[in-house]
């Protein structure tokens, strides 16, 4: 976000969630749902999907709360299943997150699309919310660009990257599964 702030850069790619609530705009072009995130000897590990009111007496691991909306989205979360997380480590390192995790430290609620970009042997585990609906894919990789940005080319690259996207999409609805 610093480039960003300081003019260096006119749009940079970041998770939705640790995007500054003031100043900036974004635009999700990567959804990705939340998922448990838990070491291969959770009890809940090898599940096919969790409830979320089986997390109530864990112990979570969260991204600091002044550099991420993360904590805010996992107590959203937690209360469908009528409980308030119980974060006991924060860290401002998604890898430092995930060593924690492999440590047995506590569990997390994660983005989907991390999971690729993990290095150590986690299980991400889909959560029923217990309330009907589904996690909303609102979030995930995002473009971002100063609220206040002056720069003419600003819309046409926008406009631009949406156009890749949906061609992207098309192109891979069109493609036979592995």
């Amino acid at each position: 976000m610093g480039a960003i702030s300081s003019g260096g850069v006119d749009f940079g790619v970041a998770t939705s969630y640790t995007i500054p609530e003031k100043g900036f705009q974004y635009k999700v072009y990567y959804p990705s749902p939340l998922m448990l995130v838990v070491p291969p000897g959770h009890r809940l590990a090898n599940r096919e999907t969790v409830k979320i009111s089986e997390l109530k007496d864990e112990n979570f691991l969260s991204i600091y709360r002044n550099s991420s909306r993360a904590i805010n989205r996992i107590q959203q979360i937690c209360a469908k299943g009528n409980f308030y997380p119980r974060i006991v480590k924060e860290t401002n390192c998604l890898s430092t997150l995930f060593m924690l995790i492999s440590a047995n430290m506590g569990i997390s609620i994660h983005f989907q699309l991390h999971k690729d970009a993990c290095k150590h042997d986690l299980r991400f585990v889909p959560l029923d919310l217990e309330d009907g609906s589904q996690e909303e894919n609102e979030d995930g990789a995002a473009l971002i660009w100063k609220k206040d940005s002056t720069n003419p080319a600003l819309q046409p690259f926008i406009r631009c990257v949406d156009v890749c996207i949906e061609r992207f999409r098309q192109e891979a609805e069109r493609r036979p599964p592995l």
